[in-house]
């Protein structure tokens, strides 16, 4: 019995897999379809269920996030990548993930982070990201106090991929007027 992971690599195809002995008997397989690859920079979306939350002068209940945070992957093709492709969140402000993992991992090409409205509120020590790390191809964060920068990262096995969404944690009031 033998066991093997495949990749489409850079075109989805179908094949089968010959099997042989030395004494000449030999067998196919059924038809296999490799159509899932390695994730692209092109193909990397996330979306927030809802972008402004009352989190300003409130903290999230634990086990009721503000809000939620879905990515999306898919390789070169458009199929969506493997499941299990592991997706690494942070944030600027407020927790992003779970007691148990920072992120999360794939299931269709997709997975869903909780985001929590907590301090920090205004970004004084922001962490460094694959989104803001400017020698590798990040951008710096805007520090605008309420404004949340999360950052989700995944590598195509050479290099990090990466994208960055905000969340705006306003209040009941106005605040921070300038």
């Amino acid at each position: 019995e033998v066991i093997t992971t495949v990749n489409s690599g850079k075109t989805p195809t179908t094949f089968r897999v010959k099997a042989s002995l030395a004494s000449g008997v030999s067998t196919l397989s059924d038809s296999i379809l490799v159509t899932t690859g390695l994730p692209v920079q092109t193909a990397f979306s996330l979306s927030v269920a809802k972008p402004n939350v009352e989190g300003w002068s409130y903290d999230s209940a634990v086990g009721s996030p503000a809000t939620t945070i879905t990515g999306l992957l898919a390789d070169q093709a458009g199929n969506p990548v493997p499941d299990g492709t592991p997706v690494a969140f942070q944030s600027s402000l407020g927790a992003v993930g779970s007691a148990s993992m920072g992120g999360c991992t794939t299931t269709n090409g997709g997975c869903t982070v909780d985001f929590r409205s907590q301090n920090p509120r205004v970004a004084t020590n922001p962490p460094t990201t694959p989104c803001n790390d400017v020698a590798h191809g990040g951008t710096p964060d805007a520090d605008w106090p309420g404004l949340a920068i999360v950052c989700a990262s995944t590598t195509d096995g050479s290099k990090p991929l990466f994208a960055r969404i905000g969340i705006f944690l306003s209040g009941s009031r106005a605040e921070n007027l300038t």
